[in-house]
C-alpha cells in the first residue's frame, strides 16, 4: 500500500474548445467534471499498475463535500480531513486540434494551524503498513513550507520511502527533508534554484547537490525531450519515442506512480528510468489521464533510449 498526500484537492471542469482567444465569447458542450489533483492522478495510475494506494488531504465547504463524494463514487480509497476554507475549482480548456490545454488553478481554501496539526497527527498514526508515501501537487494556503517538510520527514521515518513532486519554496524545503526521490519539471527545478540552468552540466551539478543533501534520486522532466535521471548509481538522459498524443495531461503524474512502483520493488536506476518513461508516454495515449494500458507500456519500453551523462 502506498500513501498519497494530495493536500489541495479540486473540482476539475474540463472543456473541449477549438480556437480559444482572449476577449471572445464561446458556447461549449457540457464539461467533463471530476474530483482532481496530482495525487488523484498518481493514485489512478498506481491502480492501473497493480499497486494499491490511499489518498490523504483536506476538503472544505460544499465543494469539499462534493469532492469527497466523487472520489468515493470513483472507488478511490481516501482519508480526507475537513478544513474551514472552501476547496477549489480548477478549469481546463482543451483544444483537440493542437493538443494544448489552458489551465486556470485556484489557490484552494486556507488551512488553520489547528486543522493542520490535527491532520499531521492522524496522518502519522495511519502510516503503519504503508510501503511508501508520495507527496504530489500544490499546497493550500496556511500550510508553511517547513510544516510541509515536516510531513515528509514523518512519512520517511514511518515508511522508509518518500517521493515528492511539488514546486516553489515547498520544493526547496522538500530537498532539505531529504526524500527518497524528487520528480519535477525543469521549470520547477530552475524556479527553486532562482536561476536558469542553461546546460545539462549545470542541471547535473544542482541535482548532485541534492543527492549530497540526502535525496535518493532526482528526476527532471523536459516534456517531449524526455528527462534526466540522477542517483547514486549514475546520471542518465532518457529519450522517449514520438507518439500521437491523445491527452498529455497527467503524464508527469503517471511517471511519479511508476517511480513509486519501482522504488517499493527495489528496482535499479536503469530499470526504473525505463519504466518511468514508458508509463509516462503510455498515459499520453489515453483520453483520461493516467489510465495506462499494460500493452502500451511493454511496447514503448522497447523504444526508450538511455544514455549516460
Amino acid at each position: 500500500m502506498i500513501a498519497i498526500v494530495n493536500l489541495n484537492f479540486n473540482m476539475e471542469r474540463i472543456y473541449r474548445l477549438t480556437g480559444l482567444e482572449a476577449g471572445g465569447v464561446y458556447r461549449t458542450v457540457r464539461p467533463f467534471v471530476q474530483a482532481g489533483g496530482k495525487g488523484v492522478n498518481v493514485s489512478r495510475a498506481l491502480k492501473t499498475l497493480n499497486e494499491k494506494s490511499v489518498i490523504f488531504g483536506f476538503s472544505g465547504g460544499r465543494m469539499g463535500s462534493w469532492i469527497e463524494k466523487d472520489l468515493k463514487r470513483r472507488k478511490f480509497k481516501i482519508y480526507l480531513s475537513r478544513c474551514s476554507g472552501e476547496s477549489r475549482v480548477c478549469i481546463g480548456i482543451y483544444d483537440p486540434e493542437n493538443g494544448k490545454q489552458t489551465v486556470l488553478n485556484e489557490p484552494g481554501g486556507s488551512v488553520s494551524g489547528h486543522e493542520f496539526g490535527r491532520f499531521a497527527k492522524t496522518f502519522q498514526s495511519k502510516l503503519r503498513g504503508f510501503k511508501a508515501a508520495v507527496f504530489a501537487g500544490s499546497v493550500p494556503p496556511g500550510i508553511s513550507p517547513r510544516r510541509y517538510a515536516g510531513l515528509i520527514k514523518t512519512a520517511k521515518a514511518k515508511t522508509g520511502i518518500t517521493i515528492v513532486d511539488t514546486g516553489g519554496e515547498y520544493l526547496v524545503q522538500a530537498v532539505n527533508a531529504a526524500p527518497s526521490a524528487i520528480k519535477v519539471n525543469l521549470e520547477e527545478w530552475e524556479t527553486a534554484h532562482g536561476k536558469k540552468l542553461g546546460s545539462v552540466d549545470e542541471i547535473e551539478k544542482s541535482a548532485r547537490r541534492a543527492l549530497l543533501n540526502g535525496v535518493g534520486c532526482v528526476i527532471i522532466t523536459m516534456g517531449s525531450a524526455g528527462f534526466l535521471y540522477f542517483s547514486g548509481e549514475g546520471s542518465y538522459k532518457v529519450s522517449v519515442p514520438k507518439v500521437k498524443v491523445v491527452n498529455a495531461v497527467g503524464c508527469g503524474d503517471a511517471m511519479t506512480a511508476a517511480l513509486a512502483k519501482g522504488m517499493v520493488n527495489s528496482w535499479g536506476s536503469r530499470k526504473a528510468a525505463r519504466y518511468c518513461a514508458a508509463v509516462s508516454v503510455a498515459s499520453a495515449l489515453t483520453a483520461v489521464p493516467c489510465m495506462i494500458k499494460a500493452g502500451d507500456v511493454k511496447r514503448i519500453e522497447k523504444n526508450i533510449r538511455i544514455t549516460e551523462i
